[in-house]
């Protein structure tokens, strides 16, 4: 069965800034900002082939995840899947977990019957080695981040109706 809408938070939160989506979306979570939404929040940890069939059962998806796009750190950019490499602000490879999620998405689409709408909200890394903890830009832009989000899952949620 498809469902309808997913927000999936990735990362590793023992690589510095690469945690930030798991921790933006257990901070949705516990908030409860959609609670009487539709909508399923989940976290996906470090991502992988394991969110192919998560990913695949959703009609839209929007994904947290930290994103090298070349950018200063802290800021952050949503875009759809299909900009992946068809501009110069977000190239093909920008996952910190190197090819792993965006692999996953184009398998997503290619062997999926009807593939889902999947968007990113990513966030420009300043650190992601071994170390527990955010660099201080993106500590001091979770409150930007989570009403970034916020917006854009709500965006989503009335385009869906």
């Amino acid at each position: 069965m498809v469902k309808s809408f997913a927000v999936i938070g990735v990362g590793n939160p023992f690589r510095g800034d690469d945690g930030i989506g798991v921790f933006l979306i257990q901070k949705l979570i516990k908030d409860k900002l959609f609670s009487n939404e539709s909508i399923d929040l989940i976290e996906g940890g470090i991502g992988g082939m394991n969110l192919f069939h998560l990913i695949g059962s959703y009609k839209t998806v929007i994904l947290i995840d930290a994103v090298d796009f070349n950018a200063s750190p802290g800021e952050c950019i949503f875009f759809s899947s299909d900009d992946i490499g068809s501009s110069n602000k977000i190239p093909s490879t920008v996952s910190t977990h190197g090819e792993d999620v965006f692999s996953v998405l184009k398998t997503v689409k290619k062997y999926t019957d009807n593939p889902p709408r999947i968007f990113i909200f990513g966030i420009q890394p300043k650190k992601i080695a071994m170390s527990e903890g955010f660099s201080e830009k993106i500590q001091q832009n979770i409150p930007v981040y989570l009403r970034k989000i916020s917006k854009q899952i709500r965006e989503k949620l009335r385009e869906l109706d």
